[in-house]
């Protein structure tokens, strides 16, 4: 995460619930560079995912998970194309209030 305040609350909850193999990093997508991931959470605005998710791909393993959230259910398609043009598989998605979270699997 880019905030602050996000980030040491996330990095406090891994630490309270003893999950010392959860890496919590304050930044944005340039910190994942030369490293490798079963699970990504991001939890962004529709633009920023849209720039970011090759950056996501990229780093997520063959049969890893993404988890998309932050966006509307309007842009749903969107998010799809771009995922599924980076080798993400669509698997499901949920609403509530207009707002989306979404999953895709690495291929």
């Amino acid at each position: 995460d880019n905030d602050e305040w996000a980030y040491r609350n996330a990095y406090d909850n891994v630490r309270k619930n003893n999950f010392p193999n959860i890496l919590v990093e304050q930044g944005d997508a340039t910190n994942l560079k030369n490293q490798n991931y079963q699970l990504i959470i991001a939890n962004i605005n529709k633009n920023i995912l849209l720039n970011d998710m090759h950056a996501y791909a990229a780093v997520l393993e063959k049969g890893g998970k993404i988890f998309f959230s932050g966006f509307y259910e309007n842009d749903l398609e969107d998010i799809t194309k771009k995922a599924n043009s980076l080798g993400l598989e669509y698997v499901r998605h949920i609403s509530k209030n207009n707002w989306v979270a979404a999953v895709f699997n690495r291929q």
